[in-house]
């Protein structure tokens, strides 16, 4: 009998020491898997251990709005904001982007004023992530005053299709570098001039810092007309700026117009950005002529130019 006592005894103390054992080893990992999360929230990292930017940040009306992503928190996020210059959908998605612009400007030596109108749809489909087809359509409109050209009328009127591909690549070291490349076609009417096939490319190389993102972006148009081929390069930079429902781009220019003669042109230009939502935003814009110089032939030197731009963008 006291045999069996003392084989319960001993039966009882070795399970009752298994638990506690078993306990502590729970413990432990609760433990370390405490201060894993505690230094994984202080350090602001990914399941990787890689550094992690949110791509989303709520505003204080609660609305949640997107921000620029860096490279390392993955492919997908990353140039989120709908407003940035180089954003563009993701796969499946399409990005409406509506402009109504207004300009108009002198020629130095005449009292002729120049009136531009355009409403401008483009429209973008994401094939991937880093890779989109657009296609858009423009509607111009030019009036003269003050002038008569022989063979002009006052008001002309043209349309210009294009269709082409943008390439996003994804940031590098907070490097962004956006491509993109368009076949135009121009249709005229009312004297607007001949119809024209043309190309279009644009490289906008952006860098992702905490106060404001500087850009510079180089373009190139041709028009392969009949009666003379006219080819435009440009040179831009500037910073983009976040500013939670606002957003702001701030640029400065340089245009060179080449073709019966040269035309070489400096301006700077302000857009300001508003965000309903995540996806969609409208805004305005303008763009100031500073200074312009030719080397003969058919153009004059530019006065009094000012854009005026008002912008709406959609992802759907």
């Amino acid at each position: 009998m006291k045999s069996e006592k003392l084989s319960a005894i001993l039966l009882t103390a070795i399970l009752l020491s298994l638990n506690g054992n078993i306990s502590a080893a729970d413990s432990r990992e609760k433990h370390d898997s405490g201060d894993q999360y505690l230094s994984d929230f202080l350090m602001d990292t990914g399941p990787a251990g890689g550094r992690k930017t949110p791509s989303k940040k709520t505003d204080n009306k609660g609305v949640s709005i997107s921000g620029n992503v860096s490279g390392t928190e993955g492919k997908e996020n990353f140039r989120q904001d709908i407003t940035d210059p180089l954003f563009q959908p993701g796969k499946g998605k399409f990005f409406s982007d509506t402009a109504l612009v207004k300009s108009s400007y002198r020629m130095n030596g005449n009292n002729a004023r120049f009136l531009t109108f355009i409403l401008q749809e483009d429209i973008s489909y994401g094939l991937t992530e880093q890779i989109a087809i657009t296609g858009g359509l423009q509607r111009v409109g030019s009036k003269m005053k003050n002038i008569h050209v022989a063979g002009h009328d006052h008001y002309s009127y043209k349309n210009i299709y294009d269709i082409g591909l943008k390439f996003r690549l994804v940031p590098v070291e907070k490097f962004t570098l956006g491509i993109q490349g368009h076949y135009k076609n121009v249709q005229s009417e009312r004297s607007a001039g001949e119809d024209t096939d043309g190309i279009a490319g644009s490289a906008r190389l952006s860098y992702e810092h905490r106060i404001a993102d500087p850009f510079i972006e180089i373009s190139y148009v041709r028009d392969f007309k009949e009666s003379d081929d006219v080819a435009k390069t440009g040179i831009m930079a500037g910073l983009f700026r976040n500013f939670g429902r606002y957003t702001g781009i701030f640029n400065l220019y340089r245009s060179h117009l080449t073709g019966s003669s040269h035309l070489i042109s400096y301006g700077a230009g302000v857009t300001g950005h508003y965000r309903f939502t995540e996806n969609m935003a409208a805004g305005i814009g303008t763009e100031v002529h500073l200074d312009s110089s030719h080397a003969g032939g058919a153009y004059s030197e530019i006065e009094n130019a000012v854009t005026v731009k008002l912008l709406f963008r959609a992802l759907f």
